[in-house]
């Protein structure tokens, strides 16, 4: 080769690879800005645990003797617990948070577009369920559509607080864990099967599908961005069917009129992306980001304040979620006609 061609050639290939590094690096940028949302997060957080662990300013004895009785759904089915204390109700509230938010900050990826990260997926996309979720109810409320329903009568804030906080948990396992995690498991665990690895007299599998089932209920994400395995119509058909069934739950159970539907159809979209993208550590923050806005100032006025600059910063958050949303969804939608896998 002549004299410096390869200089050259080196000169031009960086020249060439330098709009790529500018966009890394303000994909660096943002993701770091975006942390603001994690972090103004993580102060909600505490001041939610200041307020459940003060018992609303009940007498401790008072308390202890408080029984609940704790619920879950499998979508339209409530299914009522055994009555325990109240106080348990509470723990597990708070370790259920730290562990998930724990989970969601580790996630946190500087060298990837932020909405391929789970923190970063987070820092987007619970400002677009905060403000798209107001825009729509303030539209509807001008408009004179009833968003109110039958709420439930509480004689204590700090009993409605802790139901709030706590539907997450419960939401999230009927309306996203199980429906999308089992259905979307089928395609999955028939993707990683291998005929032609028998073991005995069964097919083998890339992944012991006993294991990897309770392992994809809780990350749906790490097994398909590893191995494939993703149907993105079985995705769609499965994420549209669920957030309708949520949505008409919140009325169905009166504690909502009929202009709830759509907010709630949306928030359900977005968090059954969230929850088929990553898993439940995502999912989970996500619902409780909006419950516990909408209920911290209820229950702490003091609060106000942070709240407002929480929601200044929502607004531009949400602006950069959606930019970033759009991409993601052409994607998605060029990959289903062509019949790509999914990412």
């Amino acid at each position: 080769m002549l004299p410096g061609i390869d200089s050259i050639d080196q000169r031009q290939n960086s020249d060439h690879a330098y709009p790529i590094r500018m966009i890394r690096k303000r994909r660096n940028a943002l993701s770091y800005v975006l942390l603001l949302t994690y972090l103004l997060s993580l102060v909600m957080l505490i001041l939610t645990f200041a307020y459940l662990v003060s018992f609303g300013g009940l007498p401790l004895k008072d308390f202890l003797k408080m029984q609940v009785s704790p619920y879950f759904f499998i979508l339209l089915l409530l299914v009522e617990l055994p009555s325990t204390s109240l106080l348990f109700v509470v723990i597990f509230i708070i370790l259920g948070y730290a562990i998930v938010f724990a989970a969601v900050g580790t996630g946190f990826n500087s060298s990837i577009s932020p909405i391929d990260s789970s923190n970063g997926f987070f820092s987007m996309m619970a400002p677009v369920l905060l403000i798209v979720s107001l825009i729509i109810t303030v539209a509807e409320e001008s408009f004179g559509i009833p968003i109110l329903g039958q709420q439930p009568v509480t004689t204590a804030a700090y009993g409605g607080f802790v139901a709030l906080i706590y539907a997450p948990f419960v939401e999230e396992f009927g309306f996203r864990i199980l429906p999308l995690g089992i259905l979307t498991f089928i395609p999955f665990i028939m993707h990683v099967r291998q005929p032609s690895k028998v073991v005995g007299d069964h097919p083998g599998y890339l992944v012991p599908p006993v294991k990897a089932f309770f392992i994809y209920l809780v990350a749906p994400g790490y097994y398909r961005s590893r191995y494939g395995g993703r149907n993105r119509v079985v995705d769609l058909i499965l994420i549209l069917v669920t957030s309708g069934i949520f949505a008409y739950a919140h009325v169905y159970y009166g504690a909502w009129s009929w202009g709830k539907l759509f907010p709630i159809f949306v928030d359900g979209i977005i968090l059954a992306v969230g929850y088929l993208k990553f898993g439940l550590y995502v999912d989970i923050p996500l619902h409780w980001f909006i419950n516990d806005f909408a209920g911290l100032e209820l229950v702490d006025p003091s609060t106000l304040g942070f709240l407002v600059f929480v929601l200044i910063w929502c607004m531009v958050a949400c602006v950069i979620g959606i930019i970033y949303s759009i991409p993601s969804v052409r994607r998605f939608f060029s990959s289903s006609r062509s019949g790509a896998a999914l990412r």
